[in-house]
């Protein structure tokens, strides 16, 4: 099961640390170091190694967490602003397109896993079933990332028949926000 976070904005678009502090937030509870049962997804990690060394593990835990963070801000910053230039660029046309953000899990899973080199963590992360959790946290959270840049403008729109349409297939139901 992936964790579920919420973001308050106050009235403004999700900055792009904070996206991927929560991306970030999402892969190293991919290692559990309690007694919480592990992502069903995964196969048992090695219990006993953590349980021999919790404080090593929960110290690489913050440290790689904090790393991934700092890799993945610039990725979350690249999809917000590809996607409000293709929206200034198509207008609320774009809302009934497809995403076309690089579905860039895979690529971004290596950079990932390289941050692990080296530390207790590694040999997790370098499984096969692991990668595969990486890779469709970070597709879905990227995805996300252009999908909450489609809602605000949608949001910003809502007479416009492209922004209801919008509104309808994804359920959501929002007041209208007044046009900046």
């Amino acid at each position: 099961m992936q964790p579920v976070a919420l973001m308050i904005t106050n009235g403004g678009p999700h900055p792009a640390d904070k996206l991927a502090a929560s991306t970030a937030w999402k892969i190293v509870d991919l290692v559990r170091i309690s007694d919480d049962p592990i992502d069903p997804k995964l196969p048992d990690i090695d219990r006993g190694a953590i349980e021999a060394n919790r404080e090593t593990f929960r110290q690489a835990r913050t440290a790689f967490e904090a790393a991934i963070a700092a890799l993945l801000e610039k990725h979350h910053h690249d999809v917000q602003h590809h996607e409000r230039g293709k929206l200034k660029e198509k207008g609320n046309a774009r809302l009934e397109e497809d995403h076309d953000h690089e579905a860039c899990g895979s690529g971004l899973c290596s950079e990932v896993v390289a941050l692990t080199v080296g530390t207790v963590l590694q040999a997790h992360f370098a499984r096969p079933e692991t990668q595969a959790r990486v890779i469709e946290i970070l597709d879905s959270s990227l995805g996300h990332t252009a999908h909450i840049e489609r809602s605000w403008h949608a949001d910003r729109h809502p007479h416009d028949d492209h922004s209801k349409a919008f509104k309808a297939r994804h359920h959501v139901e929002t007041p209208a926000v007044p046009a900046a």
